[in-house]
């Protein structure tokens, strides 16, 4: 295969391009110097031969000043056949192509054929840098100077919700005048308009219609608002109540001045001819060169300040102190999306969640579009609104020494945080607010307690409680038929207790989370159980159906 290399010394890497007699403010994007890569690669055909290579270095290509995005929703591969194999964005070309491949009306020749540009080749420049016109002032085209062919991603786009395919920023961050930029048809939707191509059929209708939108965006990668058309190829009546197509073949100035200052631009299009769910029949393929710009001397309005606000549940009043230097209005962000402009120094945020923070950005801009440095604050909305009450209370266990509280939820307009219990007004546990019963210990056998259970928010906010009565079971008396145990408690200083029993039978210490603690085989009559070695605490003494309390002071 043979190949054509463009090579760019280090020393252009950052070099802007300035035609002669043009202000020493005004860029010009050159194609004839790219700086990222600084090689270009071209194959035998005379494209890019890297077109359908989607790796990170090569999303972007940089012409100095100017970044245009090459291949940004992935796919790639290398069949450019019947597998229509997927780009979009540009790609570089010097290929120059007008001929028409599709006058059989199928689009199976123009697969292998999308580098050319309807008007031969890119732009003709002097040794000034000074673009070239003939006697009628057209732009002289030459095959092997370089352009750039643009294919829009619709499909992504207006479907899938993507990011813009066809993008031109600039690498340094700052926003630039648009004075304009130089645009030419592609001879695939040239020629599928006269003919059709497979997909798209003829322009023969009254109103047909295949254009182009060139939209401004600001530093935030945001469309600012503005946008520029250009019509590629529309119909006229030739009076004998039939249409033909009327479109150019050249390149053609398109004046972007509309679009004031912004960081970067991006293209879409339209056509007449397109399918309500696929998108445009027209091939959506155009060729561009020469985006020239100016710096912007212009000051930015200065940065506002003395941002305040107050919250209530679902909104926020903010206000601010005015910027200086030609504001005319502000951006109002909120979580880095704008909410709305204004032309006041106030602005009220609503719909938003209860109990919530929010990042609040304030920017000021001017006529142009300049923007300022950012005025940002977090800010959070409050929680006025108490849980409901838990819509049930029963209790649905109990024994000699505990109570088992079960509740219904509690409903709240952000989320409950927590149960809290109470046993006789004091408070004895709080659980999360996915849990919906506890168990009280510790408690006196055949007593009656009052049980009290409310539900909390995360900003505090208390339910009103919901209560129940309930008695703990009797102690089982117990009168020589199985246990008897002294009413002194265990000798604080050897920490044993006596036990009578009438029969062989096992015991066992629990201590209140269940657990045994000691286990011990004894006999029918008195035994001695020594548990100096546990430590000063509650136990519960079971022994076949029987249970007791056991208090240990000390050892």
């Amino acid at each position: 295969m043979n190949r054509k290399n463009i090579y760019v010394a280090l020393a252009f890497a950052s070099l802007l391009v300035l035609p002669v007699g043009a202000e020493a403010d005004t860029i010009v994007m050159d194609l004839s110097r790219p700086t990222r890569p600084a090689e270009i690669t071209l194959n035998s055909e005379g494209y890019w031969d890297e077109v359908y290579n989607t790796s990170d270095e090569y999303k972007h290509v940089e012409f100095g000043l100017f970044s245009v995005t090459h291949c940004i929703h992935g796919f790639g591969g290398t069949d450019v056949g019947g597998g229509m194999t997927y780009w979009d964005g540009f790609v570089y070309s010097v290929n120059g192509d007008n001929a028409d491949y599709g006058v059989t009306g199928s689009s199976d020749g123009w697969l292998m054929k999308q580098w050319g540009c309807m008007a031969g080749g890119g732009i003709k420049t002097d040794a000034g840098g000074n673009v070239v016109k003939d006697a009628d002032g057209r732009v002289v085209s030459e095959k092997g100077v370089p352009y750039l062919v643009g294919y829009w991603g619709y499909y992504e786009e207006e479907i899938n919700g993507k990011e813009p395919s066809c993008q031109i920023n600039f690498t340094d961050g700052n926003l630039y005048r648009t004075l304009g930029i130089y645009l030419c048809n592609h001879p695939w939707p040239y020629y599928g308009n006269i003919h059709g191509d497979g997909f798209a059929r003829p322009f023969d209708l009254p109103g047909d219609e295949f254009a182009i939108y060139i939209h401004g965006v600001n530093e935030r990668g945001e469309d600012v608002g503005r946008v520029v058309k250009h019509v590629f190829a529309d119909t006229e009546d030739t009076g004998d109540g039939l249409y033909q197509v009327r479109q150019s073949d050249r390149w053609e100035w398109v004046d972007l001045s509309a679009l004031g200052s912004v960081a970067g631009i991006y293209f879409t299009m339209t056509s007449t001819d397109s399918d309500p769910i696929y998108g445009m029949n027209t091939a959506c393929y155009f060729c561009v060169d020469r985006l020239t710009v100016e710096t912007d001397s212009e000051a930015r309005p200065a940065r506002p300040s003395g941002l305040e606000w107050t919250a209530g549940e679902t909104e926020i009043d903010l206000t601010w102190t005015a910027s200086s230097g030609g504001a005319m209005g502000y951006n109002v962000y909120l979580d880095g999306s704008l909410y709305e402009k204004v032309t006041a120094t106030e602005c009220t945020v609503t719909g938003l969640d209860p109990y919530t923070e929010y990042t609040v950005t304030i920017e000021a801009y001017t006529a142009t579009g300049l923007v300022s440095d950012p005025l940002e604050a977090v800010v959070m909305t409050t929680d006025e609104t108490a849980p409901s009450a838990p819509s049930s209370i029963t209790i649905t266990g109990t024994t000699e020494y505990t109570l088992t509280v079960a509740w219904g939820a509690a409903s709240d307009n952000v989320a409950v945080k927590e149960y809290h219990i109470y046993l006789n007004g004091d408070r004895m546990k709080r659980v999360a607010g996915d849990v919906l019963s506890y168990t009280l210990t510790a408690l006196d056998p055949g007593v009656e307690y009052e049980v009290a259970v409310e539900a909390r928010d995360a900003a505090g906010n208390r339910s009103e409680q919901v209560k129940t009565t309930a008695v703990t079971a009797s102690t089982t008396a117990l009168d020589g038929n199985g246990v008897s145990i002294p009413a002194a408690y265990p000798n604080p200083t050897d920490g044993v207790f006596f036990l009578y029993l009438t029969h062989d039978q096992r015991i066992a210490l629990y201590d209140l989370r269940g657990v045994a603690v000691h286990v011990e085989e004894c006999h029918s009559g008195e035994n001695t159980v020594d548990i100096s070695h546990l430590p000063s605490g509650i136990y519960i003494l079971r022994c076949e159906e029987l249970s007791q309390r056991i208090v240990k002071r000390c050892n």
